[in-house]
């Protein structure tokens, strides 16, 4: 559990890093100090209340708003592998199709 939510911190991170970097070249050249930069999360219940914590504190220190969705773990995956969340949580080992 302690590594998956490593993992899932540190994507966290780098996706909102990543994000971040892009929205602020744009918030230059329009001349805006206002982010509408919005990570999306979605997945496992049981990982939920930790990554809540993590957002929340990562909310404090930027502009970017972090929604997280407990909806399971089987819903976090398909999210992510179809492109409806930017993260998707599990603290499952992803099944073999999957993984694709």
């Amino acid at each position: 559990m302690k590594k998956i939510l490593i993992v899932l911190s540190v994507a966290v991170f780098a996706l909102v890093g990543c994000s971040n970097n892009d929205k602020a070249n744009s918030k230059e050249a329009s001349g805006s100090n206002k982010s509408s930069v919005t990570i999306s999360v979605v997945g496992s219940t049981s990982v939920t209340p930790a990554i809540e914590l993590i957002a929340k504190a990562y909310e404090k220190q930027t502009n970017v708003k972090v929604d997280i969705q407990g909806i399971g773990s089987t819903a976090g995956v398909n999210a992510a592998n179809e492109n409806t969340a930017d993260i998707g949580m599990a603290s499952r080992n992803l099944k073999e199709a999957e993984s694709d």
